[in-house]
Order: C-alpha cells, then structure tokens, then sequence
C-alpha cells in the first residue's frame, strides 16, 4: 500500500490495536475502503465492493481515489480515524448478517437458491420448456440456457429457432447487466392479443455469457402457462426479477418484501 506522505518518525502516536481491528473487519467483509481527511479534521469514508457467494474473497485496498489526493496506509490512520472505521465495518458485518435470511429446509430432490453462485452461471438444460399463451404455443425447446445466481429461481433462455415464429416484436428501452451485458426487450404479438416487453435477450453478451446470443428469456407472469418439464412455474416475486420457480428449487427467493438487500 502506499503510504501517507509525510508519515514516519514524526507521525503522531497510533492505537496498532484499533488499526489491526479495522483491517481484520474490512477483510472480513471483503470491502474496498477509501479514508480521507475531512475539512472538519474527521475522515470521510467510502466503501465499495460486496460479499461473494462463498464469503470474503478480497483483501481491503487502501488506495489512492481519484481527485481525493493521497490516501492513508492502516498504519497512519490515527486512533481516532481507526475506531471510526472500525464501528462503521461492524456495522456492516452485522446488517449484512441481519438482512442474509436462512435457507429453507431441503426436500428430496430440491436444490437451494442459496447454493447458487454469484456472479451468475449459464449453463445448457435439457428441460422441456413451454411458454403458451390463448390457445398458442409461443416456445417449445428442450435445448435452453439455465442461469442461476444467489437468492434467484432459475431463469431459461429459449433459442429464437424455438420460438414461434413472428411473435415476437423489438420493444422499446435496454438494461445493463454487470456480468451479461447490454440486454433489450421484446414483446410478444399473437393477434390482437400484445404482451408488452415480456422478454429480453443479450445481442452482444459478455465472453462469459456468451451461450446467451440468439436466446429469448421470458417473465413466466404475463402469459397463460409457463412450464418446466410439464410443471407449470410460478413467477418469482418482484416486479424486476423473471425467473422460474418450481417444486425444484427451494427459496426463500429474492423479490418478497425485505429482500433487497439479499
């Protein structure tokens, strides 16, 4: 780490206990921290980063934030400074404790969204997936990409080559995902009948997603019955979230109230 100009024989006595503390805390909860000094002779803290699915798996990095000018060492933090940091990192362990809810019990043959991974995983299914709507096959494939992530059901990813053909209609508006990309959104058309943005897909997927181009995933709300190997799904809760629940997998599942901080 690079270390506060100036410091050395002639910085001001520190608490080496407060210090190894706060560190120990940071690396705990695998966070990025910034300190610098405050125009009120305080320190002004950022913290960046968060938990990954099997626990802490980064250092803390004390460095240099753009335009913030020099950043102290853990060594040259004064005691002051180190038991702030110290009560704000706890802090965090204990809400992120708080807000982590406890899975639920397994039955036969279940898997647990918390077992899932983060980042995200996409991977090939040969679940029988049907999306139908009035009377109307709008998917049928036995060739989906599954993702999974933490704390969310599956979502299904449909090949184009097995989606009816003509249903589908450009909608307005994209998103961005962190690990898959850029996504835009489609609408489904069959007749008179227009499922507004029911779907999304990643033209130009991330290299790590990239089993995702030319695929179509659906929120399961909108039309008649969604199912997973002839299991009709139910819609993961939340108005953002489209993944597929079945008698698979076993929650609790992102989306209820309480959940975002999951």
């Amino acid at each position: 780490m690079k270390p506060r100009e100036g410091a050395g024989a002639d910085a001001p006595t520190r608490s080496r206990g407060w210090d190894r503390s706060a560190e120990a805390i940071a690396e705990q909860v695998g966070k990025s921290v910034w300190i610098s000094s405050s125009a009120m002779g305080g320190v002004a803290i950022q913290v960046d980063g968060d938990f990954s699915h099997e626990g802490c798996s980064r250092k803390v990095e004390l460095t240099d934030k753009p335009g913030a000018g020099p950043t102290p060492s853990w060594a040259d933090l004064d005691p002051g400074s180190a038991r702030v940091i110290s009560r704000y990192l706890t802090c965090i362990v204990l809400a992120k404790a708080i807000m982590r809810p406890f899975p639920d019990s397994l039955r036969p043959g279940q898997e647990s969204v918390w077992f899932y991974p983060r980042p995200a995983r996409a991977g090939p299914s040969t679940a029988h997936i049907t999306i139908e709507h009035h009377g109307t096959t709008v998917a049928d494939t036995s060739k989906a990409i599954r993702v999974i992530e933490t704390s969310h059901p599956p979502s299904y990813y449909i090949p184009q080559e097995d989606i009816r053909p003509g249903v589908l209609r450009p909608a307005s508006g994209r998103s961005f995902c962190e690990w898959k990309g850029e996504a835009v959104y489609w609408d489904v058309v069959l007749e008179d009948v227009v499922l507004p943005k029911v779907g999304w897909s990643y033209p130009r997927p991330t290299p790590e997603f990239e089993a995702l181009q030319d695929h179509v995933a659906f929120y399961p709300a909108p039309f008649d019955r969604c199912s997973v190997d002839g299991e009709t799904v139910l819609p993961q809760p939340g108005r953002f979230y489209g993944g597929w629940i079945t008698s698979s997998v076993a929650g609790p599942f992102k989306g209820v109230p309480g959940s975002e901080g999951w």
